[in-house]
């Protein structure tokens, strides 16, 4: 009996490796207002002028959802190499709350989710923004996954910094805040 449980768990357990959605959080302050950050990362038709190995990004019409939050799909073709992907996502805009939330719709992937949410904060006597970032992501292909997911955490952070480059770039290295 108890080599069926072992058994039984070790399958599982190979199961749970295999399934593993790798995940990257990130909080960062910057000296920007919230809303600066957030105009930036919803300006996603601009992602190709300083984003890493985004190629092109077509934006469809805004609308608005029935709890108030504006949206639009998005596709991204991002490549590295070799690897030339679309991907297809739908991004929800929440003004008020200063969040943004971005859905797959379609592509390479079996799952991708990301988040973002820019809240007002004070760091060492200066006010500015503290950007909270999530991504997670699972290839539909195991073999990209498995090419892809050992990079992961590395683009994702290469991602991440050139939102703040860009920031820096169009506002200035100092606080928005008088």
């Amino acid at each position: 009996m108890p080599v069926k449980i072992f058994g039984a768990c070790k399958r599982i357990a190979w199961r749970s490796i295999l399934n593993i959605v790798p995940t990257y959080t990130k909080k960062r302050f910057a000296p920007f207002t919230p809303s600066e950050m957030f105009e930036l990362v919803g300006d996603v038709e601009k992602y190709p002028q300083f984003l890493p190995w985004c190629s092109d990004a077509q934006v469809g019409e805004l609308q608005r959802a029935q709890d108030g939050r504006e949206f639009f799909d998005a596709e991204l073709r991002v490549a590295y190499k070799v690897l030339h992907e679309r991907f297809l996502s739908r991004v929800f805009l929440d003004r008020e709350n200063l969040k943004i939330e971005i859905g797959y719709l379609d592509g390479p992937f079996r799952t991708l989710n990301n988040r973002w949410a820019f809240l007002l904060k004070e760091e060492g006597g200066i006010k500015g923004v503290e950007v909270d970032f999530f991504i997670e992501f699972a290839f539909r292909s195991r073999v990209l996954g498995l090419v892809a997911g050992p990079v992961f955490g590395e683009a994702a952070k290469r991602m991440t910094g050139a939102f703040f480059q860009r920031a820096e770039a169009l506002y200035g290295a100092t606080s928005r805040f008088a």
